[in-house]
């Protein structure tokens, strides 16, 4: 799941054609094996359910590091948390 995500590229308009079309292949080749895994390893006929609820979690990990990405920004110009959020600051 994570590998679907990290080679969606969509939203990057200046990659080249080649490296688009690495990425669909890689998207396309994982998600077989995502469901041969299912299907073989898990013995799940209907494993949709299961996989709508990876990436239901996968989008609640992204709203939580969008959500402190902009807590850290806001927090570098007006100060309002005293704490040092240097762990962070690679989100």
């Amino acid at each position: 799941m994570c590998q679907i995500i990290l080679w969606s590229c969509f939203e990057i308009v200046e990659l080249n054609t080649s490296t688009q079309k690495l990425a669909e292949d890689l998207i396309h080749r994982v998600s077989g094996d995502l469901h041969e895994y299912f299907v073989r390893e898990m013995r799940m006929v209907n494993y949709a359910a299961r996989q709508a609820e990876l990436f239901r979690l996968v989008q609640i990990a992204e709203y939580i590091v969008r959500d402190k990405k902009q807590l850290i920004a806001a927090n570098q110009i007006f100060k309002f948390i005293e704490h040092d959020f240097s762990f962070a600051t690679s989100l």
